[in-house]
């Protein structure tokens, strides 16, 4: 029996082959801007640890919620979480932080 998910997991697992994994081309363009070693592994080694725990308690939660309400709760969690990063980038450009050259920070 074909699954009714198949073809939205093939999906994901492309855009995530090629999109948003961070692979060895992105870590050398950081290290090239000048982000420190330290911050890029701490940066990966935990994006790892959270997609893990993301695989952990997946299930558990599916089964107290319905997948719809669980999809929609992702999302604000998502936006909350992306949100602290968005602040940071609309502060250094409205108080002309000087966090660096343009170039240093790869926006040239």
């Amino acid at each position: 029996r074909k699954s009714e998910v198949w073809g939205i997991s093939l999906g994901y697992a492309l855009l995530y082959g090629t999109i948003l994994s961070p692979g060895p081309l992105l870590t050398a363009y950081l290290k090239t801007i000048g982000i420190p070693e330290g911050v890029v592994g701490t940066s990966l080694g935990l994006g790892a640890v959270f997609g893990l725990l993301g695989t952990v308690i997946f299930p558990p939660l599916k089964k107290s919620t319905s997948l719809p309400s669980l999809g929609i709760m992702t999302i604000w969690l998502w936006c909350l979480f992306l949100a602290p990063t968005a602040v940071i980038f609309i502060l250094t450009e409205r108080l002309s932080l000087n966090l660096g050259s343009q170039k240093q920070l790869g926006y040239v």
